[in-house]
């Protein structure tokens, strides 16, 4: 039986969610134009700064909390199963008994295959959080994993 102590996500991860925050937050740049130069009638150069500053203050808080969620989030996997810490203002410590594991899906996006990155999705026995998601694993990690949480798993019943 394989154990690791906590390790944190992959490098790769950060950028590919920093991008994909940017992205939202560009989306969120459309309504604060239609806004500021509709509903309050200020003049178009005007709506540009104003939209531009929402767009660069909500990049930035998401940025930040991006930043601490991931280096907050650490997994490891213990005889007993795998344990997932992560939060940054709620924090949260979930434990996946090995007896418990149904069946473990991995899935890669297109952001994440650019990267060499996964997601794990372990399915419990149980009906509250019956699956969880471990997103920013390298795709051998996230193989490693799987294979442990499976082999570990096979004389046991429920």
């Amino acid at each position: 039986m394989k154990t690791f102590s906590f390790r944190p996500l992959a490098d790769a991860y950060l950028p590919m969610i920093l991008i994909i925050n940017w992205i939202w937050t560009a989306i969120t740049l459309i309504p604060a134009f239609i806004l500021t130069y509709f509903a309050a009638d200020f003049d178009w150069y005007h709506a540009v700064i104003i939209s531009l500053s929402i767009w660069v203050l909500v990049g930035i808080l998401f940025h930040a909390y991006s930043r601490a969620y991931i280096k907050r989030y650490q997994y490891g996997l213990t005889e007993e199963g795998l344990m997932i810490n992560r939060g940054v203002f709620w924090r949260q410590m979930i434990c996946l008994p090995r007896n418990r594991v149904q069946h473990i899906d991995i899935t890669t996006g297109p952001f994440e295959r650019r990267r060499g990155l996964s997601k794990l999705i372990v399915h419990t026995a149980g009906t509250r959080d019956a699956s969880v998601t471990l997103h920013g694993l390298t795709a051998e990690d996230a193989a490693d994993l799987r294979h442990e949480l499976i082999v570990t798993n096979q004389g046991d019943s429920v």
